[in-house]
């Protein structure tokens, strides 16, 4: 498992199928660059520009997970020729029974959970005057909108400009999405808590 972590931690890079446009992701797996070749109008018609940043999005995700696959199931490998299934079997930790209080705790949690939306957290970037658009995903994953007329008219210098600029706006609101999920997690957690501290004990607990 640790081998997969540090193959997975590295920098990858994925291409659309024409070579044109280039994205790289970071040790967490999000998209951090986007380059387009000086002459990707040789190779791209401009109506298939935002299609082809999705897929070298896509690309890179793609080999990502590839590299974590390989590399545990190198691992598995390693572990198994080294360890026999019978021996870890063996010197396995036995579970210990949980309280039934924090037992029933975890089971109304997770009912709860289960029922609530789970909607994918995402960034949304425009840049280039509401010409140029970039989502990500909490997953990673990448997508495009242009307008083709205003695509056609640039060079990859310019396009990359624009792209790194919405992609930093969608990075950014991003993190903001998920810093308030997280901060609506701790609110129903500190309530859930009180709630189940007031069913434990019911005398301790008056009403203001």
């Amino acid at each position: 498992m640790a081998d997969a972590a540090r193959a997975a931690s590295r920098d990858v890079e994925g291409a659309d199928r024409t070579g044109a446009v280039r994205v790289r992701l970071d040790a967490d797996g999000m998209p951090v660059a986007i380059r387009v070749r000086p002459r990707w109008s040789e190779k791209l018609a401009a109506d298939g520009f935002a299609g082809a940043v999705t897929d070298a999005a896509d690309a890179a995700l793609a080999r990502r997970l590839t590299g974590w696959g390989d590399s545990l199931a190198r691992g598995n490998r390693d572990a198994g020729d080294e360890d026999p299934l019978g021996a870890r079997a063996e010197s396995g930790p036995v579970a210990q029974p949980r309280d039934l209080d924090v037992l029933i705790e975890h089971m109304l949690m997770s009912l709860d959970e289960s029922r609530r939306p789970r909607a994918v957290e995402r960034g949304i970037g425009i840049a280039a005057a509401g010409k140029l658009t970039l989502t990500v995903l909490a997953t990673g994953r990448l997508s495009c909108v242009t307008d083709p007329e205003w695509v056609g008219g640039l060079g990859g210098a310019r396009l990359t400009h624009a792209l790194s600029d919405a992609l930093f706006r969608a990075r950014a609101n991003l993190k903001n999405a998920l810093a308030q999920r997280l901060r609506d997690s701790h609110a129903w957690d500190s309530a859930l808590d009180e709630a189940f501290s007031i069913m434990r004990d019911p005398g301790g607990h008056h009403p203001l």
